[in-house]
């Protein structure tokens, strides 16, 4: 039989078979049923998993290797909703082996169309009736003659939607195995509603298997090559190592530079295209009446009641009931506490929402907005709403913010909604405006304002500006805390003392403030500065003692103080790595980098990048090290290159040196010899000991060296290329450019990667970045 889901195509025994990524042991498990069945008799072997989680593609993968093997392979799929032809899994499976010669077959004349069965029965045949139990034992005669003399792989999926007589012969067989080789694969979702037989439950019977979802290491493999480090680190996060939602989320080729979103914005707010396709696949699995409850419940995002999705679909309660319920079995929804349901993945929401139709969605949303509406929308509630959104999305709080630039208080959260989406040349510029009427804004504002604006400059590398802006701020302890902490931030980032005190000495001040204050959040920040200063000032013993009071400070947190966990474990975790406690210091970056991202925290993202690829170079993973530190220098381009993009390139030589790619690691080096330039005696030294570590010269002190590093001209680029790498710097895509220079993409990647190799460079945002230091230079 050909056709269902694959299970007909496959290997013909001509070559070894490949697994499935990430299943082989599952594989093999399931291969040895094949085995026990020639001698112990007939399997039971059960596949069950949430949506998307490739069981389809192992039971496709189980029976090409029995047809290798010479079994009989008979393979069906259950329809949605259970209902039709009754049997109609196994009649679905086996329809193409029947003929009126099978013994038993004489029964069934009126259940297999192969033997002549009429559209529908003529008398309806239900497990009660006494038909059923003529024609179950009929069909198991048949299974047995049809599994002689090389053995049956009858393969039943989606069996959780099996109409009532299937079920009952499948629990049959269960409790009367047929007397032959018969392996009878039952593949369904994990829903505990749908009674199925357990071969765990004896030992004769067979095998239960959970199928988990893939390892990221294992997920990785299934994306496509042109993908960025940030893309690719989002589509195994929103995927959650689902193998089919992954090959539904995956950006397209000519994406350009992604915009870093938060998992809220997948779960509530408004999300990204993610799919390239319509979602047809998603919506075809579902009924009509699931579909249209799952689109409403879409736009309404996060957790939802029947009662809401009811009202927004516009349809009675009892039919959003019978929805949710099926949305329930397959998988697409769960209930949580106060009857209220969500999403199972928020990646799903997003895929439902964009799939819907456009004109039905605009009714929903306007439904929706009417339903929320009992008070007035005012300024200070979208002010509210936007800073709630800023910690979660801050993506989207700077498009919302956009609109309430006109008093202080709305011009100061857009700048900082905008510095923490990894926009802060942007952020200057509002903050450059806002400055002078900061004594308008309340305390709370200026000093989150003094903070966020230090931070700007800083990643920046504006030292004197920062110096300035933050020596300059005052009134308020609120204020003089922001001032001390970011004082210490930057005498660290900078390696010179702001205002004639050191980094220890602000962040101590900053701590003395902080207790005074009764700010746990605060204090612990500062502790976490005062570690790495102990650090950077080489002070071994006095680092491992202020890592151990700054760890203290911030597990004593609660748990919703995350912006303080975020600011102060870059600097904690610099001070354990240097003490030797890398394990510790690589399960909170670990932690910490999926809380950044997933909140769209795109400059604490880059650091505790950074620090991830640290401690994984320290163990001697390469693998692990590269693909952190390609995620540290995108984020830190996109962030205006700055300190954390020489840390980062510095940090991915150093991944290169140690696979042995020496010519790529000095060319790394030497792009982040050009980014330390502006930023001090420090910083320059930093990038040439990393140069000289690798035996490179700067390519100004040595006009003889070799190779073209990528510190190089623009005008080592051809014509062509020249063109691609301007019009990259402009935003376009690869479809747009083609377009604009009558290219195919393809050809157009071709060029991006000879870029790419000559500038030792690895992402989009690179090239734009030094398109504009040349077109600076120029001016």
């Amino acid at each position: 039989m050909s056709g269902h889901g694959g299970y007909g195509n496959g290997q013909d025994g001509g070559g070894p078979a490949v697994a499935p990524v990430g299943r082989r042991t599952e594989l093999l498990r399931l291969e040895g049923e094949l085995e026990r069945a020639h001698t112990h008799g007939a399997r039971l072997v059960s596949i069950g998993g949430e949506p998307w989680v490739g069981k389809s593609r192992l039971a496709g993968e189980l029976a090409s290797r029995a047809r290798a093997r010479g079994w009989r392979v008979a393979a069906g799929r259950a329809v949605r909703g259970g209902a039709g032809l009754p049997f109609g899994v196994v009649v679905d499976a086996l329809d193409d082996h029947v003929s009126a010669d099978v013994p038993g077959a004489a029964r069934l004349e009126a259940v297999f169309p192969a033997l002549g069965a009429a559209y529908a029965p003529a008398e309806p045949v239900g497990p009660d009736s006494p038909q059923a139990y003529w024609l179950i034992r009929a069909l198991r005669t048949v299974i047995e003659h049809l599994a002689r003399p090389a053995g049956l792989l009858l393969v039943l999926d989606d069996a959780h939607r099996a109409d009532p007589l299937s079920r009952e012969l499948l629990a049959h067989l269960a409790e009367h195995p047929p007397q032959a080789p018969v392996v009878t694969v039952l593949v369904h979702r994990d829903t505990a509603s749908v009674p199925l037989p357990r071969g765990d439950r004896d030992a004769h019977a067979g095998l239960h298997l959970d199928v988990a979802p893939l390892a990221d290491r294992d997920a990785a493999a299934l994306l496509p090559p042109a993908l960025t480090a940030v893309e690719r680190r989002m589509l195994l996060r929103d995927a959650a190592g689902l193998p089919g939602l992954l090959r539904a989320l995956r950006f397209p080729d000519d994406s350009g530079t992604t915009e870093v979103y938060g998992t809220w914005e997948l779960e509530c707010g408004t999300p990204p295209a993610l799919a390239r396709s319509s979602g047809a696949e998603l919506r075809a699995s579902q009924s009509p009446a699931a579909w249209l409850t799952a689109c409403a419940a879409a736009v309404l995002g996060g957790a939802f009641t029947a009662q809401d999705v009811a009202r927004v679909a516009d349809v009675p309660l009892r039919e959003t009931l019978a929805g949710l319920d099926e949305l329930q079995r397959e998988g697409i929804v769960r209930a949580v506490r106060d009857s209220r349901f969500r999403f199972r993945h928020p990646a799903v929401r997003a895929l439902v929402l964009n799939a819907s139709d456009g004109g039905w969605r605009v009714g929903a949303r306007t439904r929706a907005q009417v339903r929320t509406a009992v008070q007035p929308v005012t300024r200070r509630r979208e002010l509210d709403a936007a800073r709630a959104e800023l910690g979660r999305a801050p993506a989207v709080a700077a498009r919302r913010l956009a609109r309430h630039t006109a008093s202080v208080e709305g011009l100061l959260l857009h700048a900082r909604a905008l510095v923490a989406s990894g926009r802060p040349e942007q952020a200057v510029t509002g903050y450059a405006a806002a400055w002078p009427r900061i004594d308008e804004a309340g305390e709370d504002v200026r000093a989150e304002a003094v903070e966020s604006y230090g931070l700007a400059l800083r990643l920046l590398g504006r030292w004197q500006d920062a110096r300035d802006v933050l020596l300059g701020a005052g009134g308020g302890a609120r204020v003089a805390l922001a001032r001390q902490l970011a004082c210490a931030a930057l005498a660290l980032e900078s390696g010179e003392s702001t205002g004639r005190q050191s980094a220890a000495e602000w962040a101590a001040q900053a701590a003395c403030t902080a207790s005074a204050l009764g700010d746990g959040a605060g204090r612990a920040r500062a502790l976490g500065l005062a570690a790495a200063a102990e650090a950077a000032g080489g002070r071994f013993e006095g680092a491992a003692e202020a890592a151990s009071v700054a760890a203290h400070a911030l597990d004593a947190l609660e748990p919703g103080a995350w912006e303080a966990r975020l600011d102060a474990l870059p600097w904690l975790t610099d001070a354990q790595i240097y003490v030797g406690r890398r394990r510790e210091a690589e399960r909170r970056l670990t932690e910490g980098f999926a809380l950044a991202f997933d909140r769209g925290q795109v400059p604490q993202a880059g650091r505790l990048a950074l620090g991830l690829a640290t401690v994984r170079l320290l163990a001697e993973d390469t693998t692990a090290a590269a693909d952190h530190a390609d995620v540290a220098v995108e984020t830190a381009l996109r962030c205006g290159g700055g300190p954390l993009a020489v840390d980062a390139l510095l940090c991915r030589a150093r991944v290169h040196l140690a696979a042995g790619e020496s010519v790529a690691a000095g060319r790394l080096a030497q792009s982040a010899a050009r980014f330390a330039a502006p930023l001090g005696g420090m910083w320059q030294e930093r990038a040439d000991r990393r140069l000289q570590d690798i035996g490179v010269v700067r390519r100004h002190e040595d006009p003889a060296a070799g190779g073209e590093p990528p510190g190089a001209s623009l005008e080592t680029l051809s014509r062509r290329e020249a063109q691609v790498a301007a019009l990259v710097s402009e935003g376009c895509t690869n479809a747009q450019i083609a377009a604009r220079l009558l290219l195919s993409p393809k050809t157009v990647e071709t060029y991006l990667s000879r870029i790419f190799k000559k500038f030792g460079i690895v992402s989009r945002a690179q090239v734009a970045h030094l398109v504009g230091l040349e077109a600076a230079a120029r001016r």
